[in-house]
């Protein structure tokens, strides 16, 4: 006859093997997400869409280079920048962002998993352009500054990266004021219609026919003669005509002169440079033959006299 003692050691034994069992099958059904870094696991049926942007300046720059020293250049070229995710025409996200955040030009955004059209657009604007449109993107004050834009169509069917290189939207019109400006002119008011100052997200080109005022104030660095002005529209095709009027100033707003220039070609990322004595008896338009000059920055530019 087996002692109670024997009993209880095999019992303590059967225990022990036992729980040698249950810690192993423990740790092999441990989650796996810890070794996954620094990713954050996502819902089923939600995916991270990571987007970067970078503008055509760096079209040049090697595919593997780190998508925050491509970010850093967008900062050169933009103030702000605003990621807009649409489906079916209608947003579904948003992210606005300006030149002091530390994540400028990059954004996360977690969204169900479907097909979407992402939309980026960058300016030097006071604040976020207006996306709750895609095919009326506003700019504060309707006033234009440089601005660049991309869009795509993604598949997010998972965890997705992509970059986006964000092209020049705009036309600049630059006045080249070769005589001295009179002393009792204070401003120099721009009134231009043949453009716009609203954006499609789809076409990247202008989507309302806009009138277009912009000011610009004389002071004594500007008054000698040599003198530039700059304005920007967003030309409905690629290359389309302005008609501008440029009224000078004095304090009190009344005309000291006035010129309009008609059929002013303008093409998407060139500027259209028109100089000469403005404050003359009577400028003629678009005198001479155009001379296309190299700009670094720009595709080039135009030079009429006028």
């Amino acid at each position: 006859m087996k002692s109670a003692l024997t009993i209880r050691l095999r019992h303590l034994s059967a225990f022990l093997v036992l729980s040698v069992l249950v810690a192993v099958m423990a740790s092999c059904e441990r989650p796996m997400s810890e070794d996954i870094g620094d990713s954050e696991p996502t819902e089923e049926g939600l995916a991270h869409l990571r987007v970067s942007a970078m503008t055509s300046s760096e079209v040049s720059f090697s595919a593997v280079q780190p998508a925050r020293r491509k970010a850093s250049a967008v900062a050169n070229a933009c103030s702000c920048i605003t990621f807009a995710i649409y489906k079916d025409g209608e947003r579904v996200a948003v992210e606005n962002q300006n030149a002091d955040d530390s994540d400028f030009g990059e954004c996360d955004i977690v969204l169900p998993k479907a097909t979407y059209r992402i939309v980026v657009v960058g300016h030097n604007g006071t604040s976020s352009a207006t996306t709750t449109e895609v095919e009326k993107i506003k700019f504060p004050n309707n006033k234009m500054t440089d601005t660049f834009w991309c869009t795509s169509i993604v598949n997010l069917d998972s965890d997705t990266d992509i970059s986006l290189n964000l092209q020049r939207v705009v036309a600049m019109f630059r006045l080249v004021v070769k005589d001295e400006i009179p002393a009792n002119v204070a401003e120099m008011k721009f009134y231009y219609t043949g453009g716009s100052s609203t954006l499609s997200g789809v076409t990247g080109f202008g989507s309302v026919n806009s009138k277009q005022t912009e000011v610009r104030t004389v002071d004594e660095s500007t008054r000698k003669g040599g003198a530039e002005f700059e304005i920007y529209t967003i030309p409905h095709e690629q290359t389309g005509t302005l008609t501008i009027t440029v009224t000078a100033l004095d304090a009190s707003g009344n005309t000291v002169k006035e010129t309009t220039f008609n059929n002013v070609a303008v093409t998407v990322n060139k500027i259209r440079q028109y100089e000469g004595e403005f404050f003359s008896e009577s400028p003629e338009e678009g005198r001479g033959k155009a001379v296309v000059t190299v700009d670094d920055e720009w595709g080039g530019t135009d030079t009429e006299g006028y």
